[in-house]
């Protein structure tokens, strides 16, 4: 009878899982203790009480030995344990010193001693327990590695992030946060849990940020991954978030860096430039208790980093000169073009000279040939100056893009810092103890983050987003989590794990400064982007070496990747077998606005230069075409709105 009814609720146990579509990983993160129970002749002892007491928050987990003798306590948090063993007839065995990490199944095997249950045997632990239970291969890091290694700063300079940390430091692991690689993992295939739940959001799979204060543990699973962390194309990370005990801990921090403790640089003091802005900060507490001894725990975690580079290049880009935006163009022209020691000419028989610029209003047609004829002097008369390219030099180029040198390229200086990047991170973990056989857990994670890039084009000096003629974006993102756990214990051999989570990445590409180009006499755009204007001469090889910097920004966009997680997993103990049965449903989506009216125009030294690929290299100039207004080509984003969702259910089966 008592079997029957074991079998029956195991039965509804499995039903509810398939009903809710369990977690996939519902208990990779988690440790647990098993082993085998006997008595001095080596006989098995069933029926012993298995304590297993988290040192840290007193909180304990029961479990009893079957007929084979054999216990298992799964779904523990990490941390240091005392086990206790208890059956009358025998002495009590209490073992202390027990330390278990993110996802291991430490064996531990006992034998019992006769006596009264009053008599208790004490068995220090320190030594390392052994796995012998699964072949996982991979890196373990805990708080205090995370903590003594070199600080970590990434390529954007985001201050530390888990993710950068992890493919630098980790073997066999390689790229980043969206392409990250793991055991020679294909791109978005890997597999990101925290605290045993899904971490990824959005269709590619983005990589929620976790503030690294606020980890407790990470592990990086090669190969040897359970049934449980099968949803993956190379490999699984596990991060395990900190938690509150029952005493009050904390940590905080700070990192400093200012131009004012620096000396300045070589080149600028040569170039008589002063001493650059180059800051940042990096500054975060965190704390954790109890509410109530030995029932419910909070921590959380805050940090805060910022980093502003205004650091420049001197003469190393290039801005057009005065002349230039007069449309002088005298500066260009040379002597006669000569190709193979002859004179150069074009279609109708006019000799040619270096670096003339052509007049679209005077042709010469001679059979099926048409010769546009150079300007005087390579002066554009003002008259046939676009009044919207006059309004760009006017409005924009004469306003902080003027040439710092006296050379027609590398007269500007060019932008090498990081305009602006500020990442916060907070992170909170309640964990409570409903009874003996419930807890439940839950988390809530954000990051802010805000990243402002220089891009190549013109950097406005004494700018703090480089104004408008900066080919930079900006973009600021934010991620949020939200996790809720449930652990039931249905019997000493029966686990129940619900899970549920909602993941959430935000993004936004944004030119670095709001510019109407309605104003400057070009209608239909959409009020926020300066046009994308590329100077294209000689395939970007330049006109005798000399061309004009692509200016403008392309950027605006915005987007949202999301997704749901519901998950359940069952762990069942019976006789020598450890079941498993479990899956997953998972919801992912896109949300995504592609604003149009965002313009880009390509001007090019072959428009109205005469076609042949031998002159083309030493003629015409594109930037002469943009203040004659001659677009050779150009295109306007359309205004699409992107709407993808996925869902899925993954079932799992296991016996170990």
């Amino acid at each position: 009878m008592i079997r029957s009814t074991n079998w029956a609720k195991s039965v509804v146990v499995l039903v509810l899982t398939l009903f809710f579509g369990g977690a996939l990983c519902a208990q990779i993160d988690k440790a647990t203790i098993s082993g085998t129970v006997t008595d001095e002749s080596g006989a098995v002892v069933p029926n012993v009480r298995v304590t297993a007491t988290n040192v840290e928050t007193g909180v304990r987990y029961a479990a009893q030995s079957n007929d084979s003798g054999i216990y298992r306590i799964a779904a523990l948090p990490i941390g240091d344990y005392s086990l206790d063993f208890e059956k009358s007839g025998f002495k009590k065995l209490s073992r202390t010193g027990l330390n278990v990490a993110t996802g291991q199944v430490a064996e531990i095997d006992v034998q019992m001693l006769i006596g009264g249950v009053a008599e208790v045997v004490q068995v220090n632990s320190d030594n390392v327990l052994l796995e012998t239970e699964t072949t996982s291969v991979g890196t373990l890091m805990t708080a205090s590695a995370l903590k003594d290694l070199p600080l970590d700063i990434n390529s954007s300079g985001v201050g530390r992030d888990i993710t950068s940390f992890i493919y630098s430091n980790v073997a066999t692991t390689s790229g980043g946060n969206w392409v990250g690689h793991i055991g020679g993992s294909q791109d978005k295939s890997k597999n990101v849990l925290v605290d045993g739940v899904d971490a990824t959001a959005g269709l590619q799979g983005f990589v929620q940020n976790i503030g690294m204060e606020a980890v407790q543990e990470m592990n990086v699973q090669i190969s040897g991954t359970s049934a449980e962390g099968a949803s993956t194309g190379g490999g699984t990370i596990l991060l395990e978030l900190k938690s509150g005990t029952n005493q009050l801990h904390g940590s905080a921090f700070g990192f400093l860096q200012n131009e004012a403790l620096n000396a300045n640089r070589w080149d600028n003091n040569f170039f008589g430039i002063p001493r650059q802005r180059s800051r940042f900060e990096d500054w975060g507490a965190s704390a954790g208790g109890p509410i109530r001894k030995n029932h419910t725990f909070l921590f959380g975690a805050y940090e805060r980093f910022h980093n502003v580079q205004n650091t420049f290049s001197p003469n190393t880009s290039t801005a057009p000169t005065n002349a230039f935006l007069n449309g002088d163009f005298s500066a260009l022209l040379g002597g006669p073009l000569m190709i193979n020691g002859a004179r150069a000419t074009d279609a109708c028989g006019r000799p040619i000279n270096i670096g003339e610029i052509y007049d679209p209003s005077n042709k010469v047609v001679q059979g099926n040939n048409t010769c546009y004829q150079p300007f005087p002097g390579n002066i554009i008369p003002q008259a046939q100056l676009s009044p919207i390219a006059m309004n760009i030099a006017n409005k924009v180029y004469r306003n902080g893009y003027a040439p710092t040198g006296s050379g027609l390229i590398n007269n500007f200086p060019a932008f090498t810092g990081v305009p602006e990047v500020l990442s916060t991170h907070l992170d909170l973990k309640l964990d409570h103890n409903i009874n003996s056989k419930q807890r439940v857990s839950g988390a809530y994670n954000w990051w802010g983050y805000k990243y402002s890039g220089p891009g190549p084009g013109l950097w406005q000096t004494k700018s703090s987003n480089g104004g408008p003629l900066s080919s930079g974006d900006t973009q600021p993102q934010h991620d949020w989590s939200v996790r809720f756990q449930h652990f039931y214990t249905l019997s000493p051999t029966l686990l129940n794990t619900f899970s549920y989570v909602y993941n959430e990445h935000r993004a936004q590409d944004s030119p670095p400064s709001t510019f109407d180009a309605g104003k400057i006499g070009i209608p239909g755009t959409n009020g926020k982007n300066f046009p994308t204007m590329n100077f294209v001469d000689n395939g970007g090889a330049g006109v005798n070496g000399i061309t004009e910097t692509t200016i403008g920004p392309p950027y605006s966009d915005r987007y949202a990747y999301t997704n749901y997680v519901a998950a359940d997993t069952v762990a069942w103990m019976r006789g020598r077998h450890n079941f498993k049965f479990g899956g997953d449903f998972q919801a992912r989506g896109v949300n995504g606005l592609y604003d149009g009216g965002v313009r880009a125009y390509n001007f090019r030294n072959e428009t109205f230069a005469p076609n042949d690929p031998a002159v083309l290299p030493f003629v015409g100039f594109a930037f002469a075409n943009f203040m004659l207004g001659q677009v050779h080509d150009g295109a306007q984003s359309v205004s699409t709105a992107l709407y993808g969702r996925r869902k899925h259910m993954s079932l799992f089966a296991s016996d170990d």
